[in-house]
């Protein structure tokens, strides 16, 4: 299924394969990263130590949403004064990142500027979300009073292995597996129209668009089918897989910002500004919308308005004015977004106040509502 190095693990028992991926990587002290709401739990505490076969040398749950590199920094200092020799990392899409990040910070340093030559620990990850991190090669940490990200391009740091085990699954609160599968969604809608093209990426991503709407309504009203969220986190996979590939885009850029700034997750914010973010791919160039028309069946010009209505139900807000966002925030919004690496992934070179207008536009609602 993945076209990446990760081996894939998953359905009912699965965390039981932890410790043979351990063996693989001769790790005798590793070291477990987990949200509080996990590594707290005592039924997922007893599971991750059951399945990893040796005790952890550290259990490390100090984990904040965004990856501050505060936070990131920390987990560096006390996973060496353990001697831990491998990162196994349980929980979603933040903690995911963390780890990567703290395996960069403990071969290199605590600059995190660019990738170096130095041995990483070798990475284990068992989601408890549907989410693309778990198998990419990116990291991006946050910097209190920041807008913008510290981001970096990493493959020594993608997981060696990917567990998916319902049992991890069952206690996520439905809605964060609802706003980790947004982002999923709009990743895969929004690889369909970057300047990078890859054949095989691209059915990828067309199969988890047409898949993904329907897995997010049923997760939502059926939140106590695992197979349900099994498969979520499995698309979800597909999707970081093939998107590293295609790359990202302004809607990336965007969310990427916005979810920094106001604390919230990203899914939300990615399902807003998604039609938005189209409707002026629409506008510069037309053309870069072909791909995904063809999926969706439809003419490239009602790409925005077919993607608001692929949304429709699952989306949490009207509008990024429901999030905490205001019109005093959009121009250094957009002049942060504008710098962001998944930016640079458009068909065409935007300027800052387009990505003003998608924000002003994303602040009342869908995209119809301007028409």
């Amino acid at each position: 299924m993945l076209r990446s190095s990760v081996r894939l693990h998953h359905g009912p028992g699965s965390a039981a394969r932890l410790a043979d991926e351990l063996s693989r990587l001769g790790s005798r002290r590793p070291a477990l990263l987990a949200p509080r709401s996990v590594a707290h739990d005592p039924g997922l505490r007893a599971l991750l130590g059951g399945a990893a076969g040796r005790p952890y040398a550290i259990v490390e749950s100090s984990l904040a949403q965004h990856s501050p590199i505060e936070s990131v920094l920390a987990a560096a200092e006390r996973l060496r004064a353990a001697g831990a020799d491998a990162i196994v990392v349980a929980g979603g899409g933040s903690a995911i990142v963390t780890a990567r990040a703290t395996a960069i910070v403990l071969a290199d340093g605590p600059e995190f500027r660019r990738p170096g030559t130095a041995p990483r620990l070798p990475i284990v990850v068992l989601p408890t979300t549907p989410t693309t991190a778990s198998v990419k090669a990116g990291t991006a940490v946050t910097e209190r009073g920041l807008m913008r990200r510290r981001a970096m391009l990493d493959p020594a740091t993608r997981a060696t292995a990917l567990i998916v085990d319902p049992r991890l699954l069952a206690s996520t609160p439905p809605a964060l597996v609802r706003d980790a599968g947004l982002t999923t969604l709009v990743m895969a809608v929004e690889g369909l129209t970057t300047r990078r093209r890859d054949a095989e990426a691209e059915q990828a991503l067309g199969r988890a668009v047409l898949e993904l709407p329907d897995l997010l309504r049923r997760a939502a009203t059926e939140p106590a089918d695992l197979g349900v969220r099994t498969r979520l986190v499995l698309a979800a996979a597909a999707v970081g897989d093939a998107t590293d590939a295609t790359g990202g885009a302004l809607t990336a850029a965007i969310a990427h910002t916005v979810g920094h700034v106001t604390g919230g997750h990203n899914g939300p914010v990615d399902a807003v500004v998604l039609p938005h973010a189209l409707r002026l791919c629409a506008q510069r160039d037309p053309a870069s919308l072909d791909r995904l028309a063809a999926v969706l069946g439809c003419a490239p010009v009602a790409v925005p308005l077919a993607c608001t209505r692929l949304l429709e139900g699952i989306v949490p807000v009207n509008g990024l004015a429901e999030l905490g966002v205001s019109r005093e925030d959009v121009p250094a919004l957009a002049a942060t977004a504008l710098m962001d690496p998944a930016a640079r992934g458009t068909t065409f070179q935007p300027v800052v106040e387009e990505l003003e207008d998608v924000l002003l536009a994303a602040l009342a609602g869908p995209v119809d509502a301007h028409r």
